[in-house]
């Protein structure tokens, strides 16, 4: 029989065109321009792809985790070692949280960057076709370290605090056990209302 013009039903490929894509022109779009079924003129719609990043921007995070590893070394060997402690400084209090946070951020860079270089890289090939996709991520690494110089900074306050409360409470400096013990399930707690929540965001999702 020959040709009788029918319309496959939605799903269902002609034959002949069972191994080729279907591509669908959605909302006046199409991939290859042309004519929709009503004549009106399809707009031709380029399909951009991430931009790989470079080897480059690899080897920049590595030499600043090394960079960050090298100065640590020299910090702790030199005589200002003991500002990288959780010790009393010597000096004013905002010196202290100075340097702190400082070595803290230090550490973050040796330790935790290397471990962020799949998502800065992926960050990298989606701004690559952007105007300064340099400057884009190095606003993102700069945001990386400035939340986990906030995190450092309250950290340093609770640990000050629990200091404090031990100098206060000599009975909490003869048991040390109890001090471990409720940070431990302070942080427990943290994750509470993750898993509490977690069937309900896999229900949402």
């Amino acid at each position: 029989m020959g040709d009788t013009g029918a319309v496959p039903l939605r799903g269902q490929a002609s034959p002949g065109t069972a191994s080729r894509p279907r591509i669908t022109a959605v909302a006046g779009v199409s991939p290859n321009g042309g004519v929709s079924r009503s004549g009106t003129p399809l707009r031709r719609v380029q399909q951009i792809r991430p931009q790989a990043p470079s080897h480059g921007v690899v080897a920049t995070l590595l030499a600043l985790a090394g960079l960050a590893w090298l100065s640590l070394w020299v910090w702790a060997a030199s005589p200002y070692g003991r500002y990288l402690h959780h010790e009393g400084v010597p000096g004013s209090l905002a010196l202290e949280i100075g340097l702190f946070d400082l070595g803290w951020v230090l550490m973050i860079v040796a330790m935790m960057l290397p471990s962020s270089v799949p998502l800065v890289l992926t960050f990298a090939a989606l701004v690559g076709r952007r105007r300064t996709p340099g400057t884009l991520v190095v606003l993102l690494l700069a945001g990386y370290l400035v939340v986990w110089a906030g995190f450092g900074l309250a950290a340093w306050v609770m640990d000050r605090g629990i200091h404090a409360t031990v100098d206060a409470v000599p009975w909490l400096a003869e048991h040390p056990q109890l001090i471990i013990g409720a940070t431990l399930l302070i942080v427990g707690l943290e994750y509470l209302p993750a898993l509490a929540l977690g069937p309900v965001a896999d229900a949402l999702l």
